[in-house]
């Protein structure tokens, strides 16, 4: 089938990581530059993360936790803020990074002059490509991340008399060593770093420290004409108008020794010819790319450079098609970061160039990662969520003690973030400790089951399901008389995600109970859980102990003093009108409690709850980052204001995009926030509300 091309067009190699190109296949992946003669391409590999496995249970936690909700509900939030911080954090209470594995660098001798340079990234086709004259000769570079074979595949043509000689190296920072097989294979081994967790520390510059897990890079030629050598460290090339080489990578999350496995990887696809592997990739990606259409009027791709359009739509231009390129761009990402198989997207999806990453590149349950996959479903990706899926039963068993130890609940919970290794421990400061990370997760399995109607994924979901409400149920605790949810089941304690208010004293704090989205997650986590139980008609015991909870649920509340949705149990002022997150809007979207339709009231003060933010944001990226813009706009789309929305997202391109269409989080660029414009448009096109459409 013949379709419109899909291409982010550009007219010079890509000088930095937010203009470059991204391929991947789930699990491994490349950011790839472009330059003529003097290319380097990032590697990276989803289980490349410092540290490891560790035990971070707070050794003070003994009895703390009654004694902090005790101080709570008497409204002593600093005294209960410094017991938690020392009783129940995690010990040490920070996590380690994601890393990349190393670079491929790429020598063409015989420089000429350059002409009609161009450089592309197909998203039908997943290849990132640049071709150019050089003294008259064509020179075409592809480069494509292999799902089905599980290699990096990088192609060089030319049509020159007399082509030039390459040189292939493999190149890391920190201790590695490089070496040759009798396959004529150039190798890397190194480690990722023992210890990588100093982001937004006074130390952060620090260099990572020790040796962690073991990883391997392999690169070989496939047969072919020309002569090819490894020497010095260098696979060289020459006399070859077509050169094909192959990548590998592994690490020891996986595979017990991963050189080993990345010689069966490369073996495997050694036995197919380019043309083999490249059509084998796009049949694979298609299957999956093509199953989702967006045609908003204008051709999304519309053959002019994307620095152009996006420079002619700061200017005031109208361009709807580039709109519809973003979304397809959107599952392009999680595609390509997220397959069956491979671990969830990161806050980077799957790529970094930095030890030290943003964040840490790591899993953010508060808003980034649910972000990263609300395109998932609605646009054909439903296997895209599977890396959910698995991760999420392979943390039950330390997710279960962290709720048992800590909070002496049954089943399981997880907090604000995570890594590869699976900690559910509260980490960083205060706003960590919000165990309702599970829950969150758990809507998104929810949908999976929902949307595929399978029951064998219904027979994985629900046992998620049914340890995320047995903790919800058994931490909820009743409001003591005097306290604003007297009588009514409320958290205790709890956080609005990263979010601070004043007391009655004008005193600032994050620390309080019954904040209105924890309440929001339960309702939504105890809707969906009636829903399986239904599906499986069983534990007919459970189901009446979630409805008798969800008939004791404080209701959304609606601010006396702002006429917006009220964000704490109490009605406290904000400390920051116009913070970043929009916690107490969940129950709007991505919940459904909130509609134009059935709560015409509370959605006039999720309105007025929006438009306070807007007066109070600064009017510039470090106000609204990307997430930022995506979330809002899904929230103006379900309240019908398709106006807002779109003024959102032109916001979001116009001054939160890079060139490569990541977003920018304040200073630095993400993936995962990314993915939430296609969920946006997808919003404002077609409103699903739980049971309606």
């Amino acid at each position: 089938m013949t379709l419109p091309p899909l291409l982010l067009r550009y007219t010079a190699p890509a000088e930095h990581f937010t203009s470059a190109a991204m391929v991947g296949n789930g699990r491994l992946g490349a950011v790839v530059f472009g330059h003529t003669h003097r290319e380097r391409m990032v590697l990276n590999e989803d289980s490349c993360w410092a540290g490891g496995p560790k035990d971070r249970l707070n050794p003070l936690r003994a009895d703390a936790l009654a004694r902090v909700r005790e101080l709570l509900f008497a409204g002593r939030h600093e005294e209960a803020d410094t017991l938690a911080r020392e009783h129940l954090l995690a010990t040490p209470r920070t996590i380690d990074s994601y890393q990349p594995m190393g670079e491929l660098a790429l020598r063409q001798g015989w420089r000429g002059p350059i002409s009609d340079y161009r450089r592309w990234l197909d998203l039908d086709g997943a290849v990132a490509g640049c071709e150019w004259r050089e003294n008259g000769a064509l020179h075409r570079r592809l480069v494509f991340a292999s799902a089905v074979d599980q290699v990096l595949v990088i192609r060089h043509e030319t049509d020159a008399a007399t082509p030039p000689p390459f040189a292939f190296s493999l190149e890391r920072e920190g201790p590695h060593s490089t070496d040759t097989d009798d396959h004529g294979d150039l190798l890397l081994l190194g480690h990722a770093d023992a210890r990588a967790d100093r982001y937004g520390s006074d130390s952060a510059n620090t260099a990572p420290i020790g040796q962690g897990m073991p990883i391997a890079l392999r690169i070989r030629r496939l047969p072919g004409e020309g002569k090819c050598r490894v020497f010095d460290g260098r696979l060289e090339i020459s006399e070859a108008r077509s050169v094909t080489v192959l990548v590998a990578l592994a690490t020891g999350f996986r595979a017990t020794a991963p050189s080993d496995a990345c010689r069966t990887a490369l073996d495997a696809a050694a036995r197919f010819s380019a043309d083999e592997l490249l059509a084998r990739h796009q049949a694979d990606h298609r299957a999956l790319f093509r199953r989702f259409h967006l045609d908003l009027g204008a051709p999304a791709d519309d053959g002019r450079p994307l620095p152009e359009r996006l420079a002619a739509l700061r200017a005031g231009a109208s361009d709807p098609g580039l709109i519809a390129l973003v979304v397809q761009h959107r599952r392009y990402l999680l595609l390509a970061a997220s397959r069956p198989g491979s671990l969830p997207s990161n806050l980077q999806g799957l790529w970094t160039e930095q030890r030290q990453g943003p964040w840490n590149s790591d899993y953010h349950f508060n808003i980034n990662l649910q972000m990263n996959y609300w395109v998932a479903e609605p646009t054909g990706l439903g296997e895209c969520a599977e890396p959910l899926l698995d991760w999420a039963e392979s943390i039950v068993p330390a997710s279960e003690r962290t709720a048992r130890e800590l909070y002496g609940c049954r089943g399981w919970t997880l907090h604000h973030l995570s890594d590869c290794w699976g900690a559910t421990e509260p980490f960083d400061g205060i706003w960590g400790l919000w165990p309702w990370g599970g829950a969150w997760l758990c809507l998104h399995l929810h949908d999976h089951w929902r949307y595929s109607a399978e029951p064998a994924v219904l027979a994985r979901v629900w046992p998620l399901l049914r340890g995320a409400a047995r903790f919800a149920l058994d931490f909820l605790v009743e409001g003591p008389p005097g306290t604003a949810h007297a009588g009514l089941l409320t958290t205790c304690p709890s956080h609005s995600p990263e979010n601070a208010f004043l007391d009655a004293a004008g005193r600032r704090s994050k620390f309080t109970y019954g904040c209105t989205m924890d309440l929001g997650l339960c309702r939504a986590l105890f809707a969906a859980c009636i829903e399986e139980l239904d599906a499986l008609d069983t534990d007919p015991a459970l189901r009446a102990e979630i409805v008798a909870a969800q008939l004791r649920l404080p209701p959304p509340a609606i601010s006396a003093r702002t006429g917006g949705i009220q964000e704490w149990a109490e009605d406290f002022a904000d400390a920051d009108p116009g913070h970043r997150h929009v916690s107490p809007l969940f129950d709007l979207h991505p919940g459904s409690v909130i509609s134009r339709r059935h709560t015409p009231e509370l959605a006039e003060a999720a309105a007025a709850s929006l438009r306070r933010k807007a007066a109070h944001q600064a009017d510039d990226t470090y106000g609204q980052p990307g997430w930022t813009l995506n979330w809002l706009a899904c929230l103006w789309a379900r309240l019908g204001d398709g106006e807002q929305a779109h003024a959102r997202l032109l916001r979001l391109l116009t001054h939160a995009s890079t060139p490569n269409l990541w977003t920018f989080a304040y200073d630095q660029a993400q993936a995962a926030d990314a993915c939430g414009t296609a969920a946006a448009v997808c919003e404002m096109l077609v409103h699903d509300e739980g049971q309606e459409l």
